[in-house]
């Protein structure tokens, strides 16, 4: 095993569908198994699905390992594995070191006993003695920021208090692993931005960490490697970065096919994205030298983007972003207000964005076009979409690489 933690050898995991077939393949294989006799579980039985197959990786000491994926593609079944809840059909997992999992919000915790009973208690199942909880009581209760709390019932808090408890338990318990599961789902974005700190400073202690999460900042923040799944297989493993491409273009593909339309421009309102609910965006459009609309420019032209935001809610120091990625998902290209040093100090009821690019030389390709609203530390994230629109970038002249180009923002109040 040498320093790895982890080892995931050939993993295959199925369900039933029906659980009245459920329950009958129980009894049957219970039965079999007080017989002596095992059941290969190779092939599937009627009602039956593969949830995981063939999953194979390894995790070492310190390392971080994002799950990459759309709903149901396996990753909360993974983690499950991982933590012992589910045993494997096939294949084998090795852990070296103790784990510590926040997979479920307020998972382990007693809804009758209060805060401060069930910070000794979790931290006890982490493998903490007393006297190491209490010289971390303060701490964990400061980090949690439960406050006058700490003495009522659990079951009296919200989802919020519940699973801010529960990761400061286990992000201040000894642990060499640390499951994640949409933990950062829930919390203000000052709290998660927290929590990606503390990340940091387990990991430079060695804890070695998979995480699961929508917010694919949070994921590039906190992990180097990615593992991307796709209806329970494996497709690709690497950094992090060339996993959410790889992820864009199978996500954009599919979109693509299921709403049987042909590379271009995707509106915005029909486009599927994630978003505060307090944040609207109302379009993207691309304009050429001329002022004209289009999707299609020469490489080397000049070109301005232009997309609107409608919000509820007034956002202090926000930053805009703006990312260009091909299909090979080998040329990517992006912009960012924050690293311009051109913040909006303040986004309220709507503004309009224009990004002005002079002579962009990217190569010849189709280009999918990201945008994101972030806040100043282009941590947090408000609004993103990966996939609003397509850019397609014909030859005039030849070039060896992409280069950022001459550019400048302007922000209209709407």
């Amino acid at each position: 095993m040498s320093d790895a933690v982890i080892k995931v050898e050939g993993l295959y995991k199925k369900f039933c569908s029906s659980l009245k077939h459920s329950m009958a393949y129980g009894a049957y294989d219970v039965a079999r198994s007080m017989c002596g006799v095992r059941y290969e579980n190779k092939s599937l039985r009627k009602g039956e699905f593969w949830a995981l197959q063939d999953i194979h990786f390894e995790l070492k000491r310190g390392e971080t390992l994002g799950l990459i994926g759309r709903n149901g593609s396996g990753k909360t079944t993974l983690l499950r594995m991982i933590n012992g809840i589910f045993p494997p059909d096939k294949g084998a997992i090795t852990i070296n070191g103790r784990i510590a999992p926040l997979i479920a919000v307020g998972a382990g915790f007693h809804p009758h006993l209060t805060g401060r009973e069930n910070i000794y208690l979790n931290g006890a199942i982490l493998g903490m003695n007393k006297k190491g909880i209490k010289q971390k009581f303060d701490s964990i209760v400061a980090f949690a920021e439960i406050g006058e709390f700490i003495d009522a019932p659990v079951a009296t808090y919200s989802s919020g208090m519940t699973v801010r408890l529960g990761f400061a338990i286990a992000i201040h318990s000894d642990i060499e692993i640390l499951l994640v599961d949409e933990i950062m789902a829930v919390g203000d974005m000052r709290f998660q931005q927290k929590c990606l700190q503390k990340f940091s400073e387990v990991i430079k202690n060695g804890t070695s960490i998979i995480f699961v999460s929508h917010n694919e900042l949070s994921i590039q923040s906190v992990c180097k490697w990615g593992l991307l799944l796709d209806k329970g297989v494996q497709i690709d493993t690497g950094e992090v970065l060339n996993i959410l491409y790889r992820y864009h273009i199978l996500t954009s593909e599919r979109a693509l096919a299921e709403n049987n339309t042909s590379i271009g421009f995707i509106d915005a309102e029909s486009h599927i994205k994630e978003q505060n609910h307090n944040i609207r965006h109302k379009y993207l459009t691309i304009y050429n030298a001329e002022g004209n609309p289009t999707t299609t420019i020469l490489s080397g032209e000049s070109i301005v983007l232009e997309w609107k935001y409608d919000v509820k809610k007034a956002l202090h120091n926000v930053t805009f972003g703006v990312f260009f990625i091909d299909d090979s998902i080998r040329h990517r290209h992006g912009y960012s207000s924050c690293f311009d040093k051109q913040k909006v100090p303040l986004l309220d009821n709507s503004v309009v964005i224009r990004l002005h690019i002079d002579n962009m030389f990217l190569r010849t390709g189709a280009y999918r076009i990201n945008i994101g609203l972030y806040d100043e530390n282009f941590v947090g994230v408000h609004y993103w979409d990966w996939n609003i629109g397509t850019l397609i970038v014909k030859p005039s002249v030849a070039i060896t690489d992409n280069y950022c180009f001459k550019h400048s923002w302007e922000f209209v109040a709407g």
